[in-house]
């Protein structure tokens, strides 16, 4: 076992030695006899826990540095996200696409406005174009003043599973479309008040 010594001369006939990296303190006195008497004692058991709580801590700072360098790091990818979204300002459409009187196959380009009305004579089946670019949404509402059966496109997804019911007119669906043309429906709000 190696230590490093710190040695105090105290008086003419006291000298102490102190082991600053081991478990131990030893002093040794000089008396004016020819003999030199040595002592060694044991650190308190309270230092040797306060040791080991401290090694604890320590493991523990280490480890809360990798988790907050982690959460750092991913702070700094959502700050990029967001410069890409400031910089791709969203724009909300409510012009009015008025359809009028529609039947059959019915194609609803967005780009016309998303703020969709239309008349039902007879059953539709709807197809939408004017996507949104590559990665985005667009949210449109389809207000139609009777009840009659409708077909949305392949693929739509309705929030609760199946298609809302429309109980009386005038009625909204309320819609949101991806850039690979695939519409989610959220709800339908039945008897709506329009404004004349």
């Amino acid at each position: 076992m190696s230590c490093d010594l710190l040695i105090e001369v105290e008086s003419i006939d006291e000298l102490t030695i102190d082991a600053t990296t081991c478990d131990e303190e030893i002093a040794i006195s000089i008396a004016d006899v020819e003999e030199v008497a040595v002592e060694a004692f044991d650190y308190p058991p309270e230092i040797e826990a306060i040791q080991q709580e401290l090694a604890a801590q320590m493991q523990a700072i280490a480890s809360n540095s990798s988790a907050i360098a982690a959460l750092n790091q991913s702070v700094t990818e959502l700050d990029e996200r967001v410069g890409v979204l400031e910089n791709n300002p969203v724009i909300v459409d409510s012009k009015t696409n008025d359809l009028g009187s529609i039947a059959g196959a019915v194609s609803v380009n967005l780009n016309n406005g998303t703020y969709v009305t239309g008349k039902p004579t007879g059953a539709i089946q709807l197809s939408f174009s004017g996507l949104p670019e590559n990665g985005y949404v667009k949210d449109f509402t389809l207000l139609l003043d009777s009840i009659v059966e409708i077909t949305f496109p392949i693929n739509t997804k309705f929030v609760g599973g199946v298609p809302p019911t429309v109980i009386a007119t005038p009625y909204l669906f309320v819609c949101q479309i991806d850039s690979d043309g695939i519409v989610t429906v959220y709800s339908v709000i039945d008897n709506i008040k329009v404004p004349v």
